[in-house]
């Protein structure tokens, strides 16, 4: 390993090894090499991306743990490691660093995979994140580090999980308040509409909604409760 630089890219690009092959090549070159020389052997990322592709990866990544902890936290972070696909592993201290550490996709799946390994009644729960998911990340105490991981990927997170879900209709009208609240340099206005539109939330009281400008999408589909109050703020303001 020391003395080809390039042995991994060319066990990717000219050799015929399957998956399971490489596999077993990346962890003999991990048990050898030191983090400097994997970082070498990573110059243009095809370490990076196997890890990132693999349908496998917190299992892969758990014989390195297995190995040897340190140098496996020293080699995801130096050669940035991070993880499309969150396998649902108990007990592995791979996924407690990955997840903790957010080092995954925000997806559907990876959000339903973390409730499998840290929620108690994980069925329960991930039956709870398909009605309002906002609302379940924010509420539960284990999903914690994921509730901090949306607001990192907040426009990620609206788009590609709390719109993509076509039963996540139900949230609690506080969750979606701070949704709506959120500055528009991380959510626009657009996204925030699609959220009023998706959402069943009859809101108690309009000027909760910082934004004035989404008001008449709420009062247009007779989401808000018929009052004085929010009659009057409406048409005052």
């Amino acid at each position: 390993v020391k003395d080809i630089p390039n042995y991994w890219d060319l066990m990717i690009e000219q050799s015929n090894f399957t998956k399971d092959k490489l596999e077993e090549v990346i962890i003999s070159i991990f048990q050898y090499g030191d983090i400097s020389n994997l970082a070498t052997q990573n110059a243009y990322g095809n370490i990076s991306n196997f890890f990132y592709e693999r349908d496998n990866t917190i299992e892969l990544l758990e014989k390195f743990w297995n190995e040897n902890s340190d140098k496996t936290k020293d080699f995801i972070n130096s050669l940035n490691i991070n993880v499309k696909i969150l396998n649902p592993i108990e007990n592995s201290e791979a996924f407690d660093y990955i997840y903790k550490n957010k080092l995954y996709d925000i997806s559907i799946d990876n959000i339903e995979n973390i409730a499998k390994v840290v929620c108690e009644d994980s069925e329960v729960v991930i039956s709870d994140l398909r009605d309002r998911n906002y609302t379940i990340i924010k509420s539960t105490d284990t999903l914690k580090p994921l509730y901090n991981y949306t607001a990192d990927k907040f426009l990620n997170y609206i788009e590609d999980v709390f719109l993509a879900i076509t039963t996540n209709i139900n949230e609690d009208e506080k969750a979606i308040l701070e949704i709506l609240n959120v500055d528009e340099e991380f959510l626009g206005l657009e996204d925030k509409k699609k959220v009023i539109e998706k959402q069943e939330c009859i809101y108690k009281d309009i000027s909760k909604i910082d934004n004035k400008e989404l008001w008449e999408n709420v009062f247009d589909k007779f989401k808000i409760q018929p009052t004085w109050g929010n009659v009057l703020n409406y048409f005052v303001s």
